[in-house]
């Protein structure tokens, strides 16, 4: 008998649990527009691009929705909005790009950091052109289907970054 009853109550949690563990993530807001799949492939040298930052920046309308992503180990990024809603809105994009190579943060303090950045030990590992929405060439268009895109963003760089005013 009391395995029995350690059963049903076993049952009893798990379908309670079902629907909080399956929730598919936040709620959306109600003014968020509808959100279109976007997947793009970076390539740098003709290799895959990891961990560098792309945004999408709208063409032409200010917009309050944010939308980019970090690439994975296969130059692979999944657009989300905010950061939590996979795709983004309908429209014309400039699509910036930047990946960073930084001193070591473990052994500095934030005045060595800036003060390594100002002599020139932090670095754009991509074409800093690609960082700025007025200078970028990437364009994107997203509409309601297939929004797969792949940039090759040329030759590796490794430009000295001008440190931070002072």
């Amino acid at each position: 008998m009391n395995g029995y009853v350690m059963a049903l109550r076993l049952i009893f949690l798990v379908t309670l649990w079902l629907p909080i563990g399956c929730n598919s993530g936040p709620t959306p807001p109600d003014n968020l527009p509808t959100l279109h799949p976007v997947k793009l492939k970076l390539l740098q040298d003709g290799m895959p691009l990891a961990d560098a930052s792309v945004r999408l920046v709208p063409n032409g309308e200010r917009s309050s929705w944010y939308s980019g992503g970090t690439t994975d180990a296969d130059g692979i990024v999944a657009i989300k909005t905010h950061g939590q809603f996979l795709g983004a809105p309908e429209g014309s994009y400039r699509v910036t790009i930047s990946k960073i190579e930084m001193p070591e943060a473990a052994t500095s303090t934030l005045e060595d950091l800036n003060k390594k950045a100002s002599q020139g030990s932090t670095f754009d590992l991509v074409d800093p052109k690609f960082g700025n929405p007025a200078k970028t060439t990437l364009r994107l268009e997203v509409a309601a289907e297939s929004n797969e895109q792949e940039f090759d963003l040329g030759p590796a760089v490794r430009t000295p970054r001008k440190g931070p005013p002072g």
